[in-house]
């Protein structure tokens, strides 16, 4: 979504002559100067602004000169980029048609920097390889000193208030809000599908991703054994931000590695907006197939 209101789409500019307080008006020479965008705006057009986000997605898979693939994407050295190009494009044009609000705003504003950055960071966390055709499938990279987290490694004490567990390896819940109190008070009462859960504080359960070009940690709310083998990561969020929405991408890209991998059964991400909803959420997630 394009954003004006943090990052304007114009200036207004005027000579001060003396020490200025308060409002814009007064202490200057002259009228106030626009600056904007609108040379910029007549020298590119959204098509030029969409290859360029393209070429920098298959630059970032398959290395530009001395610049290593994106981790995660081995898959796909040795392909041609002008095998990839086409393809590529096709799904940022999708992506810029059906998920880019503009708000009224000149379509030429994507060719802001931190909005590139955003979609091609989306889009690279989005592309997975067709095992069907053959591809090797994308797998989770390994802290080779602890592979496997567990909860018994979850030793720490607080002054927050806590929620007691039943059905918890760990004996309490930190409350950050009454979201995380609420939706462990459903997770105790779900005693059809919930065999075990627990808190994601001081967490285990750190996942990468990359938002603006930095790399930061997602850290879910909670993680939920199903009694039908079925490992859930469940985050409670309310409104959500694009940042959160990169966070989520990022959650189901590292789900899909580790469903491939296969050594610790199989696993699913979901988003809950009301706490209300989560014993619905959980039947629902409980019925589908592994």
């Amino acid at each position: 979504m394009v954003e004006p209101e943090k990052t304007p789409t114009a200036t207004f500019l005027r000579i001060i002559t003396d020490h200025l307080e308060g409002g814009t008006r007064g202490g200057g020479i002259g009228e106030f100067i626009e600056h904007n965008r609108s040379e910029y705006y007549a020298r590119h057009h959204l098509q030029e602004i969409e290859f360029e986000i393209a070429r920098q997605i298959v630059a970032a898979l398959v290395g530009e000169g001395s610049q290593a693939p994106v981790k995660g994407s081995a898959w796909m050295r040795g392909l041609a980029r002008h095998q990839l190009f086409p393809q590529v494009l096709r799904i940022v044009r999708k992506y810029v048609s059906e998920k880019v609000d503009f708000r009224g705003m000149h379509p030429c504003e994507l060719g802001l920097e931190r909005y590139v950055r955003r979609i091609k960071e989306r889009l690279l966390d989005a592309i997975v390889p067709d095992e069907q055709e053959g591809e090797m499938p994308i797998l989770p990279i390994l802290n080779r000193y602890k592979p496997i987290g567990r909860t018994a490694d979850v030793d720490f004490t607080t002054k927050r208030n806590v929620h007691s567990t039943q059905r918890s390896h760990v004996n309490a819940v930190v409350l950050d809000s009454s979201w995380e109190q609420t939706a462990a008070f459903y997770l105790e009462q779900q005693t059809d599908h919930v065999f075990c859960y627990v808190r994601n504080d001081r967490p285990f359960l750190l996942i990468p991703y990359e938002y603006e070009g930095v790399q930061h940690h997602y850290e879910p709310d909670y993680l939920i054994r199903l009694k039908n083998g079925k490992m859930l990561i469940l985050e409670t969020k309310g409104e959500e931000d694009d940042q959160d929405r990169a966070k989520y991408q990022a959650a189901r890209r590292w789900v899909t590695s580790v469903n491939n991998w296969g050594r610790l059964g199989p696993w699913d991400f979901t988003v809950c907006r009301d706490p209300a909803l989560i014993p619905r959420q959980i039947v629902q997630i409980a019925a589908l197939k592994k």
